[in-house]
């Protein structure tokens, strides 16, 4: 008996990433993470970024589960840089260190975890079709002429009480606020 498997890969005519999954400031909440994860998983994004303060080293591999790509930056509160490094590459993942830029699907895409006047000059230069940013810990999404400016808040919960992520559909340029 042959067996006959079937793989479906979801692109834009573009060529690209439909759906990006977006988070920050995680702030060691492994349950978070965990819920998080399902969830990019269950909505089949094709790459996930995480914007900062991911914490310790040890939350790293709470991604493991994740079917799609991560890119992480470090956030202010990122204190053991070096091992943070050593198990995001180790587990597969990707480190661009304190900024991230970078074509994703045929979107122009920059993420930094914070600092309000470098987001803002990000957003006013126009060389971005997206803009990721953290660390505020307040969900946020805003649009600048044809800029996109998402802040998916924190996944932590600790400031607010609400753990929340994003999911961005880069076909649509629409965002979806999803509290976990």
């Amino acid at each position: 008996m042959v067996k006959k498997s079937i793989i479906i890969v979801k692109f834009n005519i573009a060529g690209g990433y439909m759906k990006i999954g977006v988070i920050s400031d995680t702030h060691d909440n492994i349950m978070a993470v965990k819920e998080a994860v399902k969830i990019f998983n269950e909505h089949e994004v094709s790459k996930i970024l995480h914007a900062g303060d991911i914490i310790s080293p040890f939350v790293i591999k709470e991604f493991k589960t994740s079917l799609s790509p991560i890119i992480f930056v470090y956030g202010n509160n990122d204190g053991e840089i070096l091992h943070l490094k050593e198990m995001i590459i180790e587990n597969g993942f990707e480190l661009a260190g304190r900024f991230y830029q970078g074509i994703i699907g045929n979107k122009r895409v920059a993420m930094v975890h914070g600092d309000t006047p470098i987001v803002k000059s990000l957003i006013k230069c126009k060389m971005y079709d997206i803009v990721v940013s953290g660390h505020t810990h307040k969900r946020m999404e805003e649009r600048e002429g044809n800029v996109l400016h998402v802040n998916p808040g924190e996944a932590c919960g600790y400031l607010t009480g609400e753990k929340s992520i994003c999911l961005i559909d880069l076909e649509k340029m629409s965002v979806e606020s999803i509290i976990l």
